[in-house]
């Protein structure tokens, strides 16, 4: 059972992958899930540039780009700062 359990297991991560591009496109309930922020603190640190500034659709439709919502984590986790840091 243990193989089986792997084998779903690694079916999912490589699905999540596949669906996950960088080019994906989140909102901000979306931003908040993947980095445990609250959507408060993401506006705060967007307006205080601690954070990627989201890419503006419309006038009422603002999305990140997984990408860039990488890259901070990374530079979080990493220790390095960018200019979001």
């Amino acid at each position: 059972m243990r193989t089986s359990h792997l084998f779903r297991r690694c079916i999912v991560t490589n699905e999540e992958k596949s669906i996950q591009s960088n080019d994906q496109l989140l909102r901000i309930k979306d931003v908040a899930a993947l980095t445990s922020i609250s959507k408060s603190t993401i506006c705060l640190w967007v307006a205080q540039d601690k954070f990627p500034k989201p890419v503006s659709l419309s006038k009422t439709l603002k999305v990140w780009r997984l990408k860039d919502v990488r890259q901070w984590a990374e530079s979080k986790f990493s220790g390095t700062e960018n200019s979001h840091g």
